[in-house]
């Protein structure tokens, strides 16, 4: 069974908007060069504040994030936290 997945590595996001419940993400970097926008929609406001919240600081900070696709699910991570996660829960 072939899976319909893509990961990109450390990229960086240029700009974050938002519409509505609506979050658009354009990114760039990485060894592939990438130069995409990302949409993202929410159910509430309140979901829509707090990805916003950290996506604004990840573009302020410069943070490397890794793009994952699994079929029609997009998800931006910061592999960092991920990374600090696993070193506390390992010690």
């Amino acid at each position: 069974m072939r899976r319909d997945s893509e990961i990109l590595q450390d990229l960086l996001i240029f700009r974050v908007t938002r519409e509505g419940f609506d979050l658009h993400v354009d990114l760039y970097g990485g060894p592939e060069n990438v130069c995409a926008a990302v949409p993202f929609t929410f159910e509430t406001s309140e979901a829509c504040d707090e990805h916003l919240a950290t996506l604004l600081e990840w573009e302020e900070r410069q943070t490397p994030v890794t793009f994952v696709r699994h079929g029609s699910q997009i998800t931006l991570v910061n592999d960092q936290v991920v990374l600090d996660q696993l070193a506390a829960d390992a010690g």
